[in-house]
């Protein structure tokens, strides 16, 4: 338009004065900054200015109207429909009544709807029976990082790998797993390890499995200068039972706790040496 005037599309050109008209009316301000705005300019767009849920769809329109060149303007048109659709945004929002079809789904899936609540609710038990237990073994994990105070302590699921599956003893399927270790160890080579375990299994029958465990041993070797297993213990999960269970486990690790580390000890100064 400003080279030449007398034969230029003077429609392009009110796309662009519509653009910079648009950012003016809907920020408020007297002036719009030269040439092109992009959507992203930072302080500079509608939506720094002018906080909107949809004004970035104003800051994009803008962006387009004021490119520098002209074919990639949109039609006034498309500037049209564009702020015609925008006025639409943001309407009420999709509702779908679906109480009538979920009360048939429960219905029709009651007893399956009923068993998952109920492993929901014996798995939250588990986990309360784990808390209980970390809180009785934690005197001997103190005992543990006062014999060595770079004891490792709670290191996770490697108790485990001493035991032997549920599943390979014909018990039932676990449903739910916890398992905890400490340990201390002295040499470096092959690392002579004192460590003991505590264990819960989740039947899927709602039981609580209890496991421990004192070991004595060097790591990825052999045979063993200490080991106390008793047979796992069981109760409901949940039950009085079942925290009695932990308790009387624990105290029983207890026994053993002190015999284990004196082996330990013997043998350790036999590795140093």
């Amino acid at each position: 338009m400003i080279l030449d005037p007398a034969n230029a599309d003077p429609f392009p050109s009110d796309v662009y004065s519509l653009g910079k008209t648009l950012w003016v009316l809907a920020t408020g301000l007297s002036y719009p900054p030269e040439g092109h705005q992009p959507a992203a300019t930072r302080s500079f767009s509608i939506n720094d200015l002018r906080p909107h849920p949809h004004v970035g769809a104003l800051d994009r329109l803008v962006d387009r109207a004021t490119r520098l060149h002209a074919e990639e303007w949109p039609t006034m048109q498309e500037m049209a429909d564009d702020l015609a659709a925008w006025d639409g945004l943001g309407g009420s929002p999709v509702t779908v009544d679906v109480s009538l079809i979920g009360a048939d789904l429960r219905r029709r899936l009651e007893d399956q709807i009923a068993a998952e609540d109920l492993a929901d609710q014996r798995r939250e038990l588990a986990f309360e029976a784990a808390r209980k237990l970390q809180g009785l073994v934690q005197p001997l994990n103190d005992a543990l990082q006062q014999v060595m105070p770079r004891a490792e302590i709670g290191l996770s699921g490697e108790a485990s790998a001493l035991l032997h599956s549920p599943d390979a003893m014909g018990r039932e399927v676990v449903a739910w797993r916890w398992d905890r270790t400490s340990r201390i160890s002295a040499g470096q080579v092959v690392p002579l390890d004192f460590s003991f375990g505590v264990g819960l299994d989740l039947t899927e029958s709602g039981n609580l499995v209890f496991r421990c465990y004192v070991l004595v041993a060097r790591r990825a070797v052999m045979g063993n200068d200490f080991f106390w297993q008793p047979q796992p213990g069981e109760a409901p999960v949940g039950s009085v039972a079942a925290d009695r269970m932990l308790e009387d486990g624990v105290a029983g690790i207890a026994a053993q706790f002190k015999a284990g580390l004196e082996v330990f000890v013997k043998k350790a100064a036999e590795v140093a040496g």
